[in-house]
């Protein structure tokens, strides 16, 4: 039976919100996947939050900087997006999940981590 454990994105400091800084690829790093075995599903949520007054383009990398590795979010001035709503991951290589923004400033991310293993 698997165990199911709760983590933060690696890439924040103690569970706070991850500023994004980075306008071009490769993203800040928000969270690497374990690399501790090919068993372990890890299940990823990410939100943006926005405390711009105008609408900022997020770009989420999925363990890649190639732009099929790549997805656009549009985040709306003063809201919140989910950009990755539980997307499973399994690597023995620690996939390393990025994003960045088209302009400085304004952008966090936020999440956790469903981590399975056996």
């Amino acid at each position: 039976m698997a165990i199911f454990t709760a983590i933060i994105l690696s890439g924040s400091t103690s569970g706070k919100a991850i500023p994004i800084v980075s306008t071009s690829s490769p993203g800040d790093t928000l969270h690497t996947v374990s690399s501790a075995t090919t068993t372990v599903i890890e299940d990823v949520y990410i939100d943006i939050k926005s405390a711009a007054t105008t609408d900022r383009t997020f770009i989420l990398q999925n363990g890649g900087t190639a732009t099929t590795n790549q997805s656009r979010h549009l985040i709306p001035a003063l809201s919140s997006v989910r950009v990755a709503a539980g997307d499973r991951y399994q690597s023995a290589t620690g996939i390393v999940i990025r994003g960045f923004a088209t302009a400085t400033g304004g952008l966090v991310a936020s999440g956790a981590v469903n981590r399975a293993s056996p």
